[in-house]
């Protein structure tokens, strides 16, 4: 009878080890393949250009892309974050961070936000719907009209309207002036 005691206190104990073992599991929220490839188009060192209906060519080029886990006690947050300057520029200081294609995966699921140099913000687009848009006499399915708050817009965030393409990345954008730039490569 004694034995059966042992043994039964020694069961009690393992169920709680276990129990304890259990809840303290991590969880991890990871960017499949697919949403990769489908979301993370720029690589980099890669440079894209635009051209205004003015003449102007600009050119822009990935500053870094970034692929790494945020912790938040037993949760890892996959991120993967693609930074976009323009070549150039005379104000390369953005207060509120960079600019370029940000994705974050969570419990809550993916979230995709774009932005440009001089747009003033990354905004989310993977919770929109995509338009038709023609661009450059070229029909694009798949582009998230993203606008400005007309409260941000000034002489450094001047950016008023991005296209932006899942499938070609940053297609267009109009500035606050009406000037139209749209991606020559």
């Amino acid at each position: 009878m004694k034995l059966n005691k042992h043994i039964l206190i020694l069961l009690s104990v393992m169920s709680v080890i276990t129990l304890f073992v259990s809840c303290n599991k991590a969880n991890y929220y990871k960017i499949t393949e697919e949403e990769e490839n489908s979301w993370g188009i720029y690589q980099l060192n890669q440079s894209f250009r635009f051209i205004s209906t003015q003449g102007d060519l600009l050119t822009y080029s990935v500053g870094g892309r970034f692929k790494a886990y945020q912790r938040n006690g037993n949760t890892y947050n996959e991120y993967l974050y693609t930074t976009l300057y323009l070549q150039s520029d005379s104000d390369y200081s953005y207060p509120d961070g960079y600019r370029g294609v940000f994705i974050d995966k969570n419990a809550d699921g993916l979230s995709v936000k774009v932005g440009l140099p001089h747009f003033y913000d990354n905004v989310r687009i993977n919770d929109k719907a995509p338009t038709m848009q023609i661009i450059n006499g070229h029909p694009y399915t798949d582009v998230y009209v993203v606008g400005a708050n007309p409260f941000y817009l000034d002489s450094i965030n001047y950016i008023d309207t991005i296209y932006y393409s899942k499938a070609y990345g940053f297609l267009q954008y109009v500035d606050m002036y009406g000037e139209t730039y749209t991606r020559t490569q």
